[in-house]
């Protein structure tokens, strides 16, 4: 696990063992919460001039929380807090009547050191209806990672307000066709630190995280030739896996041998098979006639969702990873066009993209078995390429709604959607990075204050 560049110092305490999850997150679809964050003072000084580091970290916050739509923040234009009373975080000090009077729901208030070279900051959340400290969070590091602190302190606040694990620190991979070619992108879950990993000048497609998050396998056809690479975020580089013998169609990594689920056009057929990360063939997982693609593992490996055009039409089915493709469930029964289904890291849906009535296509979700099937998008163009969050509790897709590809993030309900990519060129393909909880990481915390 790759260490933070950070320190995270923990303040425990004694209202921490008491804390209660105040909001439900899977119940606010058409509610959001009111959060203040007051100005950071620093330590000591009279200044009332703030870092821009340090109102770097204030706005990443904001944004963070505010881009999921459970939270909403007051305009410090409508703060009654007097100024001497600001730079006050010990929570029986605080005169929460100025936060009541506002409705505010939680609070947040911090301090500040500038050194030389690092940058220490104190953030408290408190709960203003009970007049307590929820929880305190120490970080310290060099000004070019306040946005990681920022990422960090919005999942602690995420975390103590609805028991969440929040996700601000993730990466979404997914492909970018800025001229004519296709190439590997990457940006931070809330849209920003936009980059182009890749200079292929080529088609490049299928972008797959590892599953500790610190690489994205993907393939190329570089001189028109397919090949399997992997981009590294360590090293920031990309490395060339394997030249395949066969042209690929869409990747889905293993969780339990590492191998790559794809889909080869060996003779007439184009039928899933395993390969390992040598670009070698293991197994042919089906032999049906009809085109066989687009595969997605359940959350244990025991099973992979797929499309297939067997009877006809494309539709979803299921399989066991150790049957032969005969032995395929097939769980949709409507639609047509049916496309890059998605297993959801709970286990209980798959989403998938299908063309309805109205002749485009939306996101639809459904249960394992074929039950329980809803339509998340209406009447917004083409929405397509399903990826669910490392919670299980988000879905990121494509839709052409502002005339060109762009990613979209939604609930798993179909609600909050929100536009993530911005330029003029056309995305798609997205996939969420894996979720590590570096907080967790013992040589990441530097105290334990009582």
């Amino acid at each position: 696990m790759k260490k933070m560049c950070f320190a995270l110092g923990i303040l425990f305490l004694p209202y921490l063992a008491k804390a209660q999850i105040l909001i439900n997150i899977n119940e606010t679809s058409n509610k959001t919460y009111p959060l203040a964050m007051a100005p950071f003072h620093a330590f000591t000084g009279s200044s009332r001039t703030i870092d821009p580091a340090v109102l770097a970290f204030q706005r990443t916050v904001k944004s963070d929380l505010a881009l999921i739509k459970v939270f909403h923040f007051i305009p410090e234009k409508a703060f009654l807090e007097p100024t001497s009373q600001s730079r006050v975080v010990d929570a029986r000090k605080i005169n929460f009547s100025f936060w009541t009077m506002i409705d505010t729901y939680a609070l947040i208030k911090g301090l500040y050191r500038k050194d030389e070279d690092t940058i220490t900051i104190e953030a408290h959340l408190y709960d203003v209806l009970t007049k307590k400290e929820i929880m305190a969070r120490r970080y310290k590091g060099a000004e070019n990672q306040i946005n990681n602190m920022a990422h960090a302190f919005a999942n602690s606040v995420l975390t103590a307000l609805t028991g969440q694990e929040g996700l601000f620190d993730t990466k979404i991979a997914f492909i970018c066709r800025p001229k004519t070619n296709k190439e590997l992108c990457m940006m931070h879950f809330n849209g920003e630190q936009y980059e182009t990993l890749t200079q292929h000048n080529s088609i490049t497609l299928s972008p797959q995280w590892s599953k500790d998050g610190q690489e994205i396998f993907y393939t190329s056809f570089v001189k028109n030739k397919p090949a399997l690479f992997k981009y590294s975020l360590v090293e920031k580089r990309n490395h060339k896996m394997a030249a395949l013998q066969y042209s690929t169609i869409g990747l889905a990594l293993d969780p339990i041998q590492n191998w790559l689920l794809t889909t080869l056009n060996i003779g007439k057929n184009h039928d899933l098979y395993f390969l390992n990360l040598q670009g070698n063939i293991i197994s042919r997982k089906t032999t049906s006639k009809g085109i066989d693609v687009s595969a997605s593992f359940s959350p244990d490996g025991k099973q992979f969702v797929f499309v297939s055009g067997r009877h006809g039409s494309e539709q979803i089915y299921t399989m066991d990873r150790n049957e032969k493709g005969s032995k395929a469930k097939r769980i949709t029964f409507k639609g047509k066009a049916n496309s890059s289904p998605a297993w959801s890291p709970k286990g209980d849906k798959i989403a998938f993209s299908g063309v309805d009535t109205d002749n485009e296509a939306d996101i639809f979700i459904v249960d394992p078995d074929g039950s329980n099937m809803e339509r998340l998008t209406y009447d917004t163009q083409s929405n397509e390429d399903p990826s669910w969050s490392p919670d299980g509790n988000f879905i990121l897709f494509t839709s052409d709604r502002s005339g060109t590809k762009q990613i979209y993030m939604m609930r798993a309900d179909g609600s909050k959607q929100t536009q993530l990519t911005d330029q003029k060129w056309d995305h798609f393909m997205p996939t969420w990075q894996p979720k590590i909880s570096l907080q967790k990481t013992p040589e990441n915390i530097i105290s334990m204050l009582h």
